[in-house]
Order: C-alpha cells, then structure tokens, then sequence
C-alpha cells in the first residue's frame, strides 16, 4: 500500500538478475546497478555515483557488458525513473570511458 514513505510494486526478477554467492541468491553488480541508479536514497549524490562505478566496473571487469546496461536502460519502455537512472549512468561513465567501449 502507497504511502509518503515508500510504494510497494511487483518486481520480478530474471534469472539473469540473480547470482548464487555460498547459499543465498543475490542480484547481480547489472542489476543493482540499475537499481541503485533509477531510485532516491539517503546517500549522498557522489556517493551514490561512485557506488555506481565500482559495481559497473567489477560488471564490466567479469563481462564487459556496460554498454549493454545502458542500452537495455535506454529502451526499456516501462522502466520507473528510467531518466534519473540514465543521468546517473552517464555520470558514473564519464571519467571511465573504456566502461562503454
């Protein structure tokens, strides 16, 4: 139920989105990524930036795949606050661009 603290939606996730570490599944450096990117949060904005690269460059370091975020980002259709969530990208790549080589 929406309140002015938090909005509850279902989210389903892939299996691409999930990663087993010892025995518990967690979403992976893409997928928090994104999400870390498209939401508010107590952080500050520099913060939440180079959280941001580090997770795209340990991401990129296993796959080199951060320009397909960006791309999967950019036309997703339905994606909330996609448009924070590209800024904020675009931030965490401009000083690495070997990040969307």
């Amino acid at each position: 139920m929406p309140n002015e603290h938090f909005s509850v939606c279902d989210l389903k996730l892939g299996e691409s989105d999930v990663v087993p570490i010892s025995s518990s599944l967690v979403t992976t450096p893409a997928r928090t990524v994104v999400d870390i990117g498209r939401y508010e949060n107590e952080m500050p904005e520099p913060t939440v930036i180079a959280v941001m690269r580090a997770l795209l460059e340990m991401h990129d370091d296993a796959r080199g795949e951060t320009r397909r975020i960006i791309d999967e980002v950019s036309q997703s259709q339905h994606l909330p606050y996609k448009t924070k969530c590209l800024e904020r990208l675009s931030r965490a790549t401009s000083s690495h661009p070997s990040l969307t080589r």
